[in-house]
């Protein structure tokens, strides 16, 4: 069962610079490969997938001068950008959703961390969490039970989604995996019984032990047989 909790991030004024640069380096690399696959297949006809733009990411674009920023940020972290394109082409194709779009300083701006870009060392009942090595104790706001659901199971976080509204405020939704067992079946020992006069004892199992009629029927006083 996957689990999603959201908490509220306050970063201080270094911290909201990078997480904004970071956002904006996210939005490049998304409509740079979007325009890259489109370009290939109208030109081409060439479907590029996970392979070629991860060619494509790591031999073109974090070595062209043009884009030297990117290099400041994690690439796990950028390379979801490019698993993101692919969903929404999937999405696209499965008739979920509109062609993809090139994405805007306007929109909502996001970003997704995978798993190894998280820190493990987060303890969260402090209200701060490590992200990566460039986004250390961010201060966080949280219910007192999601706390608690976090540091319990934390070794199950499998991502998590940072997201910048247009009001300047910043969330994020971590996902976790928790494997709850379902609840056991309620067991019913108690069997309905009937006495007549045409069916001597009628049971509402159709699986009882002879025996225990035997046992009840015995146990019957019947008038006249005192």
């Amino acid at each position: 069962m996957l689990k999603a909790i959201k908490i509220r991030l306050y970063p201080n004024k270094e911290q909201s610079k990078y997480i904004n640069n970071l956002c904006g380096s996210y939005r490049k690399i998304y409509n740079l490969c979007l325009d890259r696959k489109m370009k290939a297949f109208n030109e081409e006809k060439i479907n590029l997938g996970l392979s070629d733009l991860g060619k494509y990411f790591h031999q073109d674009l974090t070595k062209n001068e043009e884009y030297f920023y990117l290099n400041e940020h994690n690439t796990k972290v950028l390379k979801q950008a490019i698993l993101n394109l692919l969903d929404a082409y999937k999405r696209f194709f499965n008739h979920e959703s509109d062609f993809p779009k090139f994405k805007s300083k306007k929109d909502k701006q996001s970003c997704r961390f995978p798993l190894d870009a998280i820190s493990k060392s987060n303890i969260y009942s402090d209200s701060k969490i490590t992200l990566t090595k460039s986004l250390k104790d961010v201060k966080f706001e949280c219910s007192k039970r999601d706390k608690k659901y976090l540091s319990k199971y934390k070794e199950t976080i499998k991502s998590a989604t940072l997201t910048k509204t247009k009001s300047d405020k910043y969330f994020l939704s971590i996902l976790i995996e928790n494997n709850v067992l379902a609840s056991p079946k309620p067991i019913n020992d108690y069997i309905g019984i009937d006495v007549g006069i045409k069916t001597f004892i009628t049971c509402s199992s159709s699986i009882i032990d002879s025996a225990a009629i035997m046992v009840f029927s015995n146990s019957l006083t019947l008038p006249g047989h005192e």
